[in-house]
């Protein structure tokens, strides 16, 4: 993998200087600091400082065609869950046609190949991945965490091509066909993925409902990584402003198909948070519940997910899972903040033992 980024990168320089004016620009995010993970059942206290960066490189060719290149950076041993070593985070290749999509009254904006976000909800784009941090969250909630494998700083994303419809009165519609449910599947299985989200803003721009759908068959012995079954899945999500308070949650129903009628493979995931920002603060607050439809509380019920640790703690299996975050983070100026937050996961009624707390300061930076 470092072999293929070297050479991408290689060939971006090389070609920059080919074009009528230089179009290649380069940007990112760090962070570093000190995680600390407390687990009921164990002795041991995690508690290291921690890094990791992302390098982004664009190239436009034109107003039309963009090319990017994002290289997630990490320690190789690191508790949160950071990129290992170096790694390609997404590669995309941007078309912008703005073609007239005629009877429809509106245009489809972008054409989007290669490794992205899979638009399954309206804060897929809103999730952790690696050092850049677009919410006011550095810890992913249960429903995207469970969708990226357990991963708690990586979104949900697969290798495909996505079209983006802009309509009237505010309304956007992402499609999106890829391979798998995980980030760099090559498909074995030989089943695609689809995700559809529409987006509206029925009472101005202040807020905006949304519902997305989910289909995609990654079940096979072949794969290692993402969600080895049938999956679908529908999401209804909304987000509003009223006066300083930012508010927003959704409610997401999953099928896990094991192809086993002995199981029930549904799991729901709820979540909801709250943020305000005063001048340079800013505090929130996220709850997230994940419940399995097999759920006994005993971690070996319904094989419909290949067994997946969601949350800090280390138990896998078909456990209701709680995660309450508070998250405080100061901008002391312009592209640097300091990200506090403290997370608490929680595992079923018979799964005290389980129960995590982290508690994670960050300084971070974006140019």
């Amino acid at each position: 993998m470092n072999k293929l980024i070297q050479i991408i990168g290689c060939v971006m320089i090389l070609i920059a200087p080919l074009m009528a004016e230089p179009m290649i620009t380069i940007s990112g995010s760090a962070l570093s600091g000190l995680s600390n993970y407390n687990q009921a059942k164990n002795d041991v206290f995690y508690s290291q400082f921690e890094t990791a960066a992302n390098l982004v490189f664009d190239v436009e060719l034109n107003q039309a065609v963009q090319a990017s290149l994002d290289v997630g950076i990490g320690g190789d041993q690191n508790q949160t869950g950071y990129s290992q070593g170096v790694s390609l985070s997404s590669t995309a290749l941007i078309f912008k046609p703005s073609l007239d999509a005629g009877v429809f009254g509106g245009n489809i904006t972008e054409f989007k190949l290669g490794n992205q976000t899979i638009p399954y909800g309206q804060f897929a784009e809103m999730q952790t991945s690696n050092s850049y941090v677009p919410s006011p969250f550095l810890i992913n909630d249960l429903g995207y965490a469970l969708l990226s494998a357990g991963a708690d700083v990586t979104d949900f994303s697969g290798t495909g091509v996505q079209t983006t419809f802009e309509g009237k009165q505010d309304t956007q519609i992402d499609a999106m066909v890829f391979n798998g449910t995980n980030g760099t599947d090559n498909n074995v299985d030989q089943g695609f993925g689809w995700a559809l989200r529409a987006k509206v803003k029925p009472f101005g721009s202040h807020t905006i409902l949304g519902v997305s759908w989910l289909s995609v068959n990654d079940r096979t012995e072949a794969s290692s990584e993402g969600i080895n079954a049938d999956l679908r899945g529908i999401i209804v999500d909304i987000k509003t402003n009223i006066n300083d308070l930012t508010f927003g949650g959704y409610i997401s129903f999953l099928n896990a198909n094991d192809f086993d009628t002995n199981t029930k493979d549904d799991a729901n995931v709820l979540m909801v948070y709250v943020s305000r920002t005063i001048e340079n603060l800013t505090l929130s607050g996220r709850y997230s519940i994940y419940k399995p439809g097999h759920y006994k509380g005993l971690g070996n019920g319904s094989d419909g997910l290949r067994p997946i640790n969601v949350g800090f703690g280390d138990v896998t299996g078909d456990v209701e899972v709680v995660r309450i975050q508070a998250a405080a983070r100061v901008e002391f100026m312009e592209n640097i903040t300091l990200n506090n937050e403290l997370v608490f996961d929680s595992y079923g009624k018979n799964r005290e033992d389980f129960n995590t707390t982290a508690l994670i300061s960050y300084a971070s930076i974006s140019f």
